[in-house]
This record gives structure tokens, C-alpha cells and sequence, in this order.
């Protein structure tokens, strides 16, 4: 091939077509792309051998202005003051490329070698900045990214993005973000520091348009984060997951085998052994050597191996204080569907009642469906029922009030009155990347002011759910600051005045959990760290006690305070530690999600088990019962059990504690 003998500044006359262009009067033919700002068009074409390389112009209003030879250039891409890039595919067998970035005399810039073949790349208008992603190797450059600075000529940093391979990317400048675009329209942001933006957008796209594989590996990474702890919520989310899978699995019957696994397992954590088993036995029927056989034995009243019902007693109690449970009635069981028997989202005791919450999911992705809310007595009998429009994700009532508040999974907050009328609504969903960051839910005693927490943040509403207030966790010191003035605050009609502290991380520190004090105007905070504080008027800040673990759950009943980690429960009485309670010897780490705590006695319900605990960490009993339990009250001195086939009521007699 002979070199083409034009010069720079000539004025070629140009054809130009969909993808390609010709230049009639030097007779060239080949690629081209143009700026934004149609000022410049660059046009290439491939060499062949390698004594054949590949060439390349850079046309200016019509002029050409550069020219130069590449091994293999493609991609090329051309911004509106001339700057342009190339992927160099180079010659040989290698898995490699070089990328190329040119200033508008052609002058190159950039030269950077990669032990990976090119996917694609981009360049921002402004050509201030450019990408490119890189295919698979056996090598670190293997499906990375790499984000070059234009103006200084470096590369900024090189990862793996999190949303695979792209058909094209995006750079704008203005406002620093990198935008990764799937097939026609799906657009994933990343910022120019190379973090990603949507993290929950891109779970719903995968979601929606992943392979059965995907969706499986997303169940194992959710159940790795659940490990030990699955709320109903989470378990039916799951489940919807695994069901999606499972079709697009549908001329797979080894992987659909794997799915139905999967769900039984769910299930069992779950305890609907009902639909464990019919899991279970889809499993086995699409492949015998699923690895349920042993399991399903066990739990499947019809295998030899399964001990037969009708033998065993309804419930065994090995009581570790001797007369401490007697058995008082029995009665029939209440019908399936009504609370507590079925599986809820959330299950929240109250001193005065209990609520149970159902979601009812009309898709995978958890933006649309309906609740239902169902009202007990803190001994388990029905008080009132009723439906919601949406789905409840996080909820809160009122002490007093009976009000409560509740936020969907889309992140629209709700506040309702005691009689089910919504009195506001708002959307909090902005500046939020994943729900998850919204963690904590609260309302006052009157109702009249509602309180979440976003990350580190905590954001207090009025009764139109505007904003009034936000509050920013303080970074944690090396040493504690005292304030100067004292803080004076009255109950009833007793001012107290205490010194403040300022003791907290010096990275971000989530709040994960919050509650609202029933006689102190002021919030209990439970951060990741384990500091349990007291906040004052919405910016003064007390640290009473650090548990070292993540508080996931707040409890004030009476004169103690009972906060729930992963590790066990720390009991405070007027604020002070008094015991900790580490169940791990019983009922293993992470099952303290459904418990009642009570002045004298702490009820575990660890399924098919209930562990009693005094408040010295004495272990009063263990029931274990042949059916499920749905649902635990206890009231006084009497504790009620709620199984699918019967209730049973006990009397407890507690030890003296001191």
C-alpha cells in the first residue's frame, strides 16, 4: 500500500455516509467519527500486515489539518477542540492494545500499553478526558476501565467497573460523571474518582435482564450478607429472586434443581417447613443428586427415618430453675392467614399490643404491592386489621399518639393516624443511592414529629413530613470534647444538668438504630460502632455506653434499656450497664430478631425453641415444640404460645433478681 500523498491544509472534497466517508481527491476510504460541535471529522483505516499500517486524518472545516500512521487504529473519537483517540488493536497474536490520545496538530499524548484487547472507549466534548475499557486476559488490565486526565496527560485510576462491559460510555465534564450505557438507553454513573452511583439502580437491571446465573450469584451474596439473620422481608425477596431465576432456567432442569434448593432452604430459615419440604421435593424430582435427601428425611412425616408424630408430645420443657413453668391451658389454634400465623414482614412488640405487618409483592422488584396491618393485644388477641396502598419497608408508631409512619421500598414516607387516615406523604428517595442507606425509622410520643436516618445522618420532619432539621453525626476525636456550658433539661418539673461529650469515629458512623425516650425530650442513637448516645435538641450529644458491636435494635422498657446486637443484649437500667446477656452458647449469633423484653424475664424466640432468661443472665428454661411456633406473647406472669395446630398458656415464676 502506497502512502498517501496529501499535506495538511488541503481542501479534499467529502462524501460523507452512515458509517463510513470518502475523500474523492486523494482517494481515501475509511471510518470516521465526528466532534459534537461538527467542527472536526477524523477518519481512519485499518492496516493489514505489518509492514501495512493503518492511517489516519484530522479534518478541520473542511481542511485537513493532521495525519499519521497507527498499526491498527479503532474507535476513534474526536472532540470539539480537536483533542482525539484511538484503541490501537496492534498486530500479532497478543492480548494486548495500546490507547492513544492526540492533541489537534496530532501530536501524541498519550501512549499506554494494555495486556488486553480494547472494548471501547470514550471522550468528554470538552476533550479534557477520555476512557477506555478493556476486554478479558489473563492479566490485572482483564475487563478493567481506565480514566485518563487529557489536560495533565496521566491516568487517573484503573478498575473493574461493577455493570460488565458497555456499549458505549459517555463523559460530562460539567458535572464529573462517567456514564456506562448498556443496549439502547440503560445508563449506569460513575464519578470521576471511579465510584459507582447507582448501586441500587443497577441491582434492578440485573434483576430484570440478568441471566439465571446472575440472579443466583446475587441470592448467594444477599444470603452471605443475611448469614445467620433473615427477616421475613428479606426471605421474600429472596424468594421472588429465585423464582425469576428458575424460569429463565427453564431448559436447565440442573440449575432449576439448584433454584428450588435454594428456596426450600429459605423456607426452613423462614420456618414454613410446609413449603421447605414441596421445595425440597421439586429439587430432587429435576435431579436426584440435588443434596436435599437427608434433609427432606428429616423433615418429611412420611419417611421411615422421621420419628411419627403421633408419638411425640406437643412441647418438652428442660427447666434450669427448678418449678420455674407450669402449664396452665391449651386451645385450639386460630385459622391460617390470621396474625400471627403466616409469614410477615415485620413483627413489632409494643408494652401495650403487638403488630404484625404483611407485604403482598406484586413484582421482583419490590416498587409495587400492597400491606396489611393487624393490630394484637400484647397477649395475642385481634383488635382491628387494615390494608395499605403500598409496601411498608420501614415503620414506626407512636407511643402516645397512635400514630405511625411507614416507608415504602420506593422511599416514599407515609403518616398515618390511629385510625388508618393518611395525613401526609413525601419522597425521600433523592440524593439516596441504595434504600439501605435509609435504616432507622422513628416518630415522637405525640405523633407530631417523625425522624429518619440516612447513613450518618439524621433528619427530623413535622407532621407534614417537611423537613425541619438535619443533624450530622460529629467525627469521632482522639479525645473527647467537653463542652463548655453545661445542658439543662426538666422531668417532670426536676432539672437535671449534665456535661456533654462529643465522642464519635473518625470515619462516618452509620446510625442503625433509634428510640424515642418516654419521659426525656431527646432521641436514643445506636450506631455500627456500638455507641449508644443520647441527643439533645437535635445537636447536643451524650455517649452513655459503647457496646463495641453494631446496636441493631433499641429497646426502652420501664427503667431499662435493652440494646440488641450481633453479639447479645446489653441491658442498662437508669442508663447505667446492669448485665450482658451473650446467648451465642444457646441459640447461636444473629437469632435475637423476634424476642420480648420484659422487667423480669427476656423471651427468645429461637424456632422450635423458646429460651427464658432473667436479667442476671440465668438461663430459666428451654420449650421445644413438635410444631412451628407463629407467634409469642406474654403478658404479667403468663406467656402464650402460638403454634399452627394449638395455643399453649404457661405461668412462669421468676427467681429474685437483684
Amino acid at each position: 500500500m502506497k502512502p498517501l500523498e496529501d499535506k495538511p491544509n488541503t481542501e479534499p472534497d467529502i462524501e460523507l455516509g452512515e458509517v463510513f466517508m470518502h475523500i474523492h481527491s486523494i482517494g481515501w476510504y475509511g471510518l470516521y467519527s465526528k466532534s459534537k460541535n461538527s467542527q472536526f471529522i477524523l477518519t481512519w483505516k485499518e492496516g493489514y500486515q505489518e509492514n501495512i499500517k493503518g492511517e489516519y486524518r484530522l479534518i478541520e472545516k473542511g481542511k485537513i489539518i493532521a495525519r499519521g500512521e497507527i498499526e491498527r487504529p479503532n474507535a476513534g473519537k474526536v472532540a470539539n477542540n480537536g483533542t482525539f483517540i484511538f484503541n490501537d488493536w496492534m498486530f500479532g497474536d497478543n492480548l494486548q492494545g495500546t490507547f492513544l490520545a492526540f492533541s489537534k496538530s496530532g501530536q501524541i499524548n498519550i501512549y499506554h500499553l494494555f495486556s488486553a484487547n480494547f472494548h471501547c472507549n470514550g471522550l468528554s466534548g470538552d476533550g479534557k478526558f477520555a476512557i477506555c475499557q478493556l476486554a478479558a486476559s489473563d492479566t490485572t488490565d482483564s475487563q478493567t476501565m481506565a480514566f485518563f486526565n487529557l489536560e495533565n496527560n496521566i491516568m487517573l485510576w484503573q478498575k473493574k467497573p461493577e455493570t460488565g462491559f458497555a456499549d458505549s460510555i459517555e463523559i460530562d465534564s460539567e458535572n464529573q460523571i462517567i456514564k456506562l450505557i448498556l443496549g439502547d438507553n440503560d445508563e449506569f454513573c460513575y464519578s470521576f474518582n471511579g465510584e459507582f452511583l447507582d448501586d441500587f439502580k443497577w441491582y434492578q437491571y440485573r434483576i430484570q435482564n440478568g441471566s439465571g446465573y446472575e440472579l443466583l450469584e446475587i441470592v448467594d451474596n444477599k444470603l452471605k450478607a443475611q448469614a445467620g439473620i433473615l427477616n421475613k422481608g428479606e426471605g421474600q425477596e429472596i424468594l421472588d429472586i429465585l423464582q425469576i431465576a428458575v424460569k429463565r432456567f427453564s431448559q436447565q432442569p440442573y440449575y432449576q434443581a439448584i433454584g428450588y434448593r435454594k428456596m426450600g432452604e429459605i423456607y426452613e430459615r423462614l420456618g414454613d417447613i410446609e413449603k421447605t419440604i414441596l421445595n425440597y421435593e421439586i429439587a430432587i424430582k429435576l435431579n436426584p443428586a440435588v443434596g436435599v435427601k437427608k434433609k427432606l428425611a428429616l423433615l418429611k412425616p412420611s419417611s421411615p427415618q422421621a420419628i411419627p408424630t403421633s408419638k411425640l408430645p406437643p412441647y418438652s420443657i428442660n427447666e434450669f430453675i427448678p418449678n420455674s413453668i407450669r402449664f396452665l391451658s391449651e386451645e385450639k389454634s386460630i385459622p391460617p392467614g390470621h396474625a400471627p400465623r403466616g409469614i410477615y414482614s415485620h413483627i413489632i412488640h409494643y408494652e401495650d399490643s403487638s403488630l404484625y405487618i404483611k407485604n403482598h409483592y406484586n413484582d421482583s422488584e419490590l416498587q409495587t404491592g400492597s400491606s396489611t396491618i393487624t393490630y394484637l393485644t400484647n397477649f395475642g388477641d385481634f383488635l382491628k386489621s387494615e390494608d395499605l396502598d403500598h409496601l411498608v419497608y420501614r415503620f414506626a408508631r407512636s407511643r402516645n399518639s397512635g400514630c405511625f409512619v411507614a416507608l415504602s421500598y420506593n422511599l416514599k414516607l407515609y403518616l398515618y393516624s390511629p385510625e388508618f387516615d393518611r395525613l401526609a406523604d413525601s419522597d425521600i428517595s433523592k440524593g439516596v443511592d441504595e434504600r439501605g442507606e435509609i435504616h432507622c425509622l422513628g416518630i415522637s410520643n405525640d405523633g407530631n414529629t417523625i425522624l429518619y436516618s440516612k447513613k450518618s445522618t439524621l433528619f427530623q420532619l413535622d407532621n407534614k413530613l417537611n423537613v425541619i432539621k438535619s443533624w450530622q453525626s460529629p467525627k469521632e476525636s482522639s479525645e473527647p470534647i467537653i463542652l463548655e456550658k453545661a445542658h439543662e433539661f426538666e422531668i417532670n418539673d426536676i432539672t437535671f444538668e449534665i456535661e456533654l461529650e462529643y465522642d464519635v469515629s473518625e470515619m462516618d458512623d452509620w446510625i442503625c438504630s433509634i428510640e424515642i425516650p418516654k419521659n426525656i425530650d431527646a432521641i436514643y442513637l445506636g450506631y455500627y460502632s456500638g455507641k449508644f448516645c443520647l441527643l439533645y435538641s437535635f445537636g447536643l450529644i451524650k455517649r452513655i455506653y459503647n457496646c463495641n458491636d453494631a446496636i441493631r435494635e433499641i429497646k426502652e422498657i420501664g427503667r431499662y434499656i435493652y440494646l440488641i446486637t450481633y453479639e447479645g443484649i446489653d441491658i442498662l437500667f437508669d442508663a447505667k450497664f446492669l448485665k450482658r446477656l451473650d446467648l451465642h452458647e444457646y441459640i447461636g449469633p444473629g437469632k435475637f430478631l423476634n424476642a420480648n423484653y420484659m422487667e423480669k424475664v427476656i423471651v427468645i424466640n429461637n424456632k422450635p425453641h423458646l429460651e427464658l432468661f432473667t436479667l442476671d443472665n440465668k438461663r430459666i428454661a428451654d420449650i421445644e415444640f413438635r410444631d412451628s411456633i407463629a407467634g409469642v406473647f406474654f403478658h404479667e406472669d403468663k406467656l402464650k404460645v402460638v403454634t399452627p395446630k394449638k395455643i399453649f398458656i404457661f405461668s412462669i415464676e421468676y427467681p429474685n433478681v437483684s
